[in-house]
């Protein structure tokens, strides 16, 4: 799954919003008004030296396993 089809999977969701809160190089998703997503870009303050996209997903505990 490239970042496209990950950003349409997850705007197909019900309820789920798109924001740019911490800078152009970051989307993060919300529900509720609260985020699950976060996804990098690459570039920015937050890119690492690969440049690579990078998501963070917010789990409960018993499904991170």
């Amino acid at each position: 799954m490239n970042i496209e089809e990950l950003r349409e999977y997850t705007l197909s969701l019900p309820g789920v919003t798109e924001d740019q809160a911490f800078g152009e190089d970051i989307l993060n998703f919300r529900l509720e008004g609260k985020i699950f997503v976060c996804l990098w870009l690459g570039g920015g303050r937050y890119d690492m030296k690969d440049g690579a996209s990078r998501i963070a997903l917010k789990l409960s505990p018993d499904r991170n396993i």
